[in-house]
């Protein structure tokens, strides 16, 4: 009996946590669909009627870790490009990536693509942006069509 009190104990705080952290982890950057095909992503497009933005990136590239923690985990930019895009992060080393970056002429890291689902070409950045620009051409791309 004293080892069931103990386990509960010592369990349920870290239930709490591990739950609670899950959620804040959820909660701090833009919501990224990373594993999809592409064509499931413009699929899901033409269902939401959202264009979709890309992030072209790499594990290397250290512009890119710094625009996911400085202007993705951004609270204005997350609640904008989750409201109004289909987000997709692709990774350029992979094969899909290849042929993607390939297809979008992708020179340089990061890089970001918005497209329509039909992959009409809305706006494109290369190169490390801060939240302001990023703000200005997600907007720019969105409504200026």
């Amino acid at each position: 009996m004293f080892l069931k009190r103990i386990f509960f104990i010592l369990f349920i705080p870290f239930l709490i946590f591990s739950f609670s952290s899950e959620e804040e982890a959820f909660d701090k950057g833009i919501r990224f669909h990373e594993f999809e095909s592409f064509a499931s992503i413009k699929e899901m497009a033409k269902k939401e009627d959202k264009p979709i933005f890309i992030d072209f990136y790499a594990l290397w590239c250290g512009p890119c870790i710094w625009m996911d923690d400085e202007v993705f985990s951004n609270e204005y930019v997350r609640e904008f490009m989750n409201e109004h895009f289909i987000n997709y992060k692709i990774n350029i080393d992979t094969r899909e990536g290849k042929a993607i970056a390939n297809q979008y002429d992708i020179k340089h890291l990061p890089s970001s693509v918005i497209i329509t689902a039909q992959g009409k070409v809305l706006g494109m950045e290369s190169n490390y942006m801060n939240k302001n620009k990023f703000m200005k051409f997600a907007f720019d791309s969105k409504f200026n069509k």
